[in-house]
Order: C-alpha cells, then sequence, then structure tokens
C-alpha cells in the first residue's frame, strides 16, 4: 500500500501536502475518542493550555458556537498563564479554516485581522496579551476546500479529528499521536499555511527547545516521568490515563459542561472569577430607553446561552465509553495519506496519496473491509468495494443516512447514500453470482437507537471518517469517501499498521453505535422498520427541486451563514 502511495508524488513531491522524506514514520498512540463534538473540544482545550511554546490548530469549518467556545476559554486561559513571561518567550498560536472570501480568487491565503476575531467567537486582542495569536482563512477557488481538521501542540503531541469547530450531533472520532510522526503533521503543518509567520513558531526557529526526550511504553514505576539511564523518560500512556481522568472525573462529568457555567472540579484550569458586581442603576438623567435595550439585549443573550446547543442523550446510553486508552504498544508505523487541495472543478485530479491509500487497500485486502463514512458516493471507491465483494472479500459499510445530501446532490458530488446503496445492491444482485451477501451495507444508528434516523432531522449523525482493512491497517482523519473529498479538499488522515490498533478501534467504534446491529439493509438495498416501512431520507435519490436547494445551501455554507 505504501508503495503505491509513494509512486504518487511521480506527478509532484507535495502531492501529499508533505514532504516525501517525513510520509513516512512511527509513533505511538496513547488514546482515541469516540464521542460528540465537545468531548474532543475539551480535550483540546486541556492540551492548549497545557503549551508550552506553540499551538497551531487547523479546522474546515468554524462558527461560533458550544464548541469554539473551548477554543476560545483555552486561549484566555493560556493567555492568562503566560502574561509574566517576556514577550519573546510567550507561546505562539496559529489557526486556519476555511471560510470563502471572494479575495481567495487572488489569494488563497487570507489572514483575518484582530478587528474580526470577535465577530467569530474567538477573544479579542486585548483578552489575548500573554500570547502571540495569528488567524489565516485559507480556500482555492472554485473547489479547493481546506477540509483538514489537526492539532499540534509544542511539536510533541499531535492530534487528528474528524469533526470540525462547530455544534452538530455527531458522532466523532480524535487520534492522540506522539512520536517522530508530530514531525509530518508539524510539515503538514507549514506547508498549509503557505505565508510569513509573524512571530514565526518558536520551534520552528529554534528546534532545540523541542522536548525531544524518549518514552518508555513499559508499565509506570514512577508515574509519569521516570528516570533511566541518567535520562528523564516520559510515559506517554501514564499521561493519557490522568488525562481521560481529568475529562471524566465522575458520571456528571462524562457530560461536556456549558463553557458559560463554572466548573471547580476541572483541575485542567482555574475556577472561573466571580462576576463582578452588577453596575449601578442608571440615574434619572441617564438615558432610561438605552438602559432599558440594553437589558433587554443582556436578558436575551442569557436566554440563548441557556438553550441546550447541542442533544447529549446519546452518551448516556448505556456503556457508551467516550475515551478509548490502547494497550501499550511500541511505536507503530505510521504515514500521511494526503491530497493537496484542487480547484478546478471535474474528477482529474485523483492519483494523490489518500486515494490511492484507500484504493490499494481495498484492492489488495484479503480477508474483509470496513469503511465508516459520513458520504459515500466516489466512483472509484464505489468499484473498489464490489471488486472486492467480487473476490469474496467481506465488505462492511457504515455510511449516515441522508448526510448532507443536499450537497451530494449538486452536480459532479456523487449523489446521496440511498441512491448509491440502491445502485450497489441492484449491481450485484443482477450479476447473479451470490456475492451480494458479501456486501454488508449499514445506516448508522446511534448507541442509544435502534434504527438509523434521517440526518436533516438533526437527532442522530455520524462524521467519523474510518477504513480497516484485514483487522491490521487503519486510514483515518479527515477525508470522507466522496467526490468533495477524492477530487478536491485538503484532507490530512494517518495510515497506521498495527492488528493491535485496529482491533481495538474496531471493537470501540462497535461499541460506542448499533450500526451493525441494527443498521444492516435489506437485499433490494432498503432499510425497513418491524412493520415494512422503508426508511429512507429526505433526499432520496435526488431530484431537480432537491438540487437546487442544494445550490442555495452551498452558497450559504460558504458564506457562514449555515447551509448543509
Amino acid at each position: 500500500m505504501y508503495s503505491n502511495v509513494l509512486d504518487t508524488l511521480e506527478h509532484g513531491p507535495l502531492k501529499g501536502m508533505c514532504s516525501p522524506s517525513v510520509m513516512g514514520s512511527s509513533g505511538v498512540i496513547p488514546l482515541a475518542i469516540i464521542s460528540l463534538i465537545p468531548d474532543i473540544m475539551r480535550y483540546y482545550k486541556d492540551l492548549i493550555i497545557n503549551a508550552q511554546h506553540e499551538v497551531f490548530l487547523a479546522t474546515n469549518y468554524w462558527e461560533p458556537s458550544w464548541g469554539s467556545h473551548f477554543i476560545h476559554d483555552a486561549l484566555i486561559e493560556l493567555s492568562r498563564r503566560s502574561t509574566s513571561r517576556p514577550p519573546e518567550q510567550r507561546p505562539v498560536v496559529k489557526l486556519i479554516f476555511d471560510r470563502g472570501n471572494p479575495k481567495q480568487v487572488i489569494k488563497n491565503h487570507q489572514q483575518v485581522a484582530p478587528d474580526d476575531w470577535a465577530g467569530l467567537g474567538l477573544p479579542a486582542k486585548e483578552e489575548l496579551g500573554g500570547i502571540h495569536f495569528e488567524v489565516m482563512n485559507y480556500h482555492r477557488p472554485l473547489m479547493g476546500t481546506f477540509h483538514a481538521k489537526y492539532l499540534v501542540v509544542d511539536r510533541r503531541i499531535a492530534c487528528i479529528s474528524s469533526n470540525n469547530i462547530q455544534d452538530r450531533v455527531n458522532l466523532e472520532m480524535n487520534i492522540h499521536l506522539e512520536g517522530a510522526i508530530v514531525e509530518s503533521f508539524y510539515d503538514v503543518a507549514l506547508l498549509s499555511w503557505g505565508e510569513k509567520m509573524d512571530p514565526p513558531l518558536p520551534l520552528l526557529v529554534n528546534p532545540g527547545l523541542v522536548d525531544r526526550r524518549p518514552f518508555d511504553v513499559r508499565p509506570p514505576t514512577d508515574g509519569v516521568e521516570c528516570v533511566q539511564g541518567g535520562e528523564i523518560i516520559r510515559d506517554p500512556f501514564e499521561e493519557a490515563r490522568l488525562r481521560k481522568e481529568e475529562m471524566v472525573r465522575t458520571v456528571g462529568d462524562a457530560l461536556p459542561v456549558h463553557p458559560e457555567t463554572p466548573n471547580p472540579q476541572d483541575g485542567s484550569a482555574n475556577p472561573i472569577e466571580p462576576s463582578p458586581s452588577p453596575s449601578p442603576s442608571p440615574s434619572p438623567s441617564e438615558d432610561n430607553g438605552a438602559a432599558a435595550k440594553e437589558h433587554k439585549q443582556k436578558k436575551k443573550k442569557k436566554e440563548e446561552q441557556a438553550k441546550p446547543m447541542t442533544d447529549f442523550t446519546l452518551i448516556n446510553a448505556e456503556g457508551f465509553e467516550p475515551f478509548i486508552l490502547p494497550s501499550r504498544h511500541d511505536p507503530v508505523p505510521i504515514a500521511m495519506v494526503n491530497r493537496a487541495p484542487h480547484g478546478t472543478p471535474g474528477h482529474a485530479d485523483v492519483d494523490v496519496p489518500q486515494n490511492v491509500a484507500w484504493e490499494s487497500g481495498i484492492r489488495l485486502a484479503q480477508k474483509s473491509v470496513l469503511i465508516q463514512t459520513p458520504d459515500f458516493n466516489a466512483p472509484e471507491v464505489i468499484e473498489a468495494v464490489l471488486d472486492a465483494c467480487r473476490r469474496d472479500i467481506v465488505c462492511t459499510l457504515y455510511v449516515c443516512l441522508g448526510y448532507n445530501d443536499q450537497g451530494e446532490m449538486l452536480p459532479m458530488q456523487g449523489g446521496t447514500n440511498n441512491k448509491v446503496f440502491a445502485k450497489m445492491c441492484e449491481t450485484l444482485n443482477k450479476e447473479g453470482q451470490g456475492k451480494r451477501k458479501n456486501l454488508k451495507a449499514c445506516w448508522y444508528v446511534a448507541k442509544d437507537r435502534e434504527q438509523p434516523v434521517d440526518a436533516s432531522k438533526k437527532e442522530r449523525n455520524c462524521h467519523v471518517k474510518f477504513c480497516c482493512i484485514d483487522e491490521q491497517v487503519v486510514i483515518a482523519g479527515n477525508g470522507n469517501q466522496d467526490a468533495q473529498s477524492w477530487y478536491h479538499s485538503q484532507e490530512v488522515n494517518v495510515m497506521v499498521d498495527s492488528a493491535q490498533l485496529a482491533a481495538e478501534w474496531v471493537r470501540a467504534l462497535n461499541h460506542n453505535q448499533n450500526s451493525g446491529l441494527y443498521g444492516e439493509v435489506h437485499e433490494d438495498g432498503a432499510w425497513r422498520d418491524k412493520d415494512g416501512n422503508v426508511v429512507m431520507s429526505s433526499g432520496g435519490y435526488g431530484g431537480p427541486v432537491e438540487v437546487m436547494k442544494g445550490m442555495l445551501n452551498a452558497v450559504a455554507r460558504v458564506q457562514g451563514k449555515g447551509g448543509f
């Protein structure tokens, strides 16, 4: 698989948005999270506020939200902790996202001015005096979306996640990595930024500051650090265990707390200071109309904050386990299998590391293929799975019913999941070789449900991007199995060669959902309830009206005003 990936570099050394010398690497993965967005954002918050030198945060879609509040508060706390340090020693933080701007036709990278931060749900510049903060908006028109989602802290820890920073009822997956592979993420971050940094990342300018202490994967004897041969040895697995305990101290803490709510038990940051006393009432000489208007606005804001922003019933489901601590392991082979953004419409830009990794894995599979993705409609992956079924490889698909139907019905976007499942089943049935039994096509079913829910209802969706080949190799990260991710978006993924991790992640994914138990479609590709009624998404197989709605929502999404 990796040999085939390297062949793509003949078309350009940066086709994988990573320097060839660091595409293949190794590392340990002491923790994964399979949960809703707030759990992952709380974890990001903990990593950010404990940064010593620098933070690089990348996301596709950023919107003012409960999820962004965790980053907002983390930046303020990191600044507070660092204010006493000399300016040249204060942490440097970079944030990059994609929000379409007409100026990007001329210049793909657009710096976001400090005056615009507050409107994005970021702290004002005055609140971040203890850090150096820069924000970049990156998009390659027309179709080259920056779809990457990752975090690099102190050039020592990397996280790659499936989620954007927004409020959605999605099941998501985050992977925490340490070791040499972090250098690969660092390289990807620098290539993605693509502009002069002001100031530059301190560990780029002075790499001697990087914490390069070796780590020990044996059971701990002296906590997270021990002395071995005169050297201080870190234990990333023990660190991950302690972080998990911080995230979930009690059963109640398993639910994400609203960022506006004080949480004195959260040891990751100081408790929120009491609010100052209310301002005195306006005197009769003051503008009572203005005071009344201000009071009304404050009341409205308080009411909006009190509204639940996400349905957390899912993570109350019996046995739901958000934080996955793998067994101790030596560093395992890990490769970056990414794709650079391609803005030109069409399906020409297909020979890239990400796509070749997926296609090679499915083609070379000897026993099984498991894919979980929100959307499944890229022609290459559809044909690869059908060919695998014809070779008697069991192919299991966990796909979200109705996810992004309006977007997927746009021209050259591949079609709805409903349409694809029906066509795949029809193809295998018509061939009459008995190979339909090898296709286990399932709609995503949440841990607390017994049947799939149309994504348009915004009750239970899945946004995990995961591919497991022969229970040995896993490809996980940012890329969906849809036309946009296959042909256009910038994506970042890791390919991990470890039977142990593959087995533990597959077990955890199945444990935190009921897709395999209740989600499999019938012989014709349709899912029926106990009364025989077909459950289909609102987009169905697509039509002219749905396509027009999709186009309108595409414009709204680029403008940062919602959409699909």
